[in-house]
């Protein structure tokens, strides 16, 4: 997998979990398996990240914030954010890529 592939999938990730309520609905009618696979991929994925990463996972794509909004509540330059955001995402490029998922 590359980069531009992960990214427009974590952006799949962000968007199930702002609509998740929808999806659990959805569920009964329509087979919304393949999304919740790819949740499971990334959330799989970010198991063992330094617990910065992990907050910075969970911050940005379970509950949708995002980086200029990280970078105004953590009291950090939005340029941190992005160094961070970066390191995030070869951490789980990394690992994927790693796990051949």
């Amino acid at each position: 997998m590359n980069m531009t592939t992960m990214k427009d999938e974590l952006k799949s990730v962000k968007y199930y979990y702002t609509k998740k309520e929808h999806f659990d609905k959805m569920e009964n009618i329509i087979d919304v398996s393949s999304i919740k696979l790819l949740v499971d991929k990334y959330n799989k994925a970010i198991v063992g990240a330094d617990p910065q990463l992990l907050d910075l996972y969970h911050a940005l794509y379970v509950e949708g914030h995002s980086q200029v909004e990280l970078a105004l509540e953590w009291n950090f330059s939005f340029d941190y954010i992005k160094q961070l955001t970066r390191k995030l995402n070869k951490y789980l490029l990394d690992k994927i890529n790693k796990e051949g998922a």
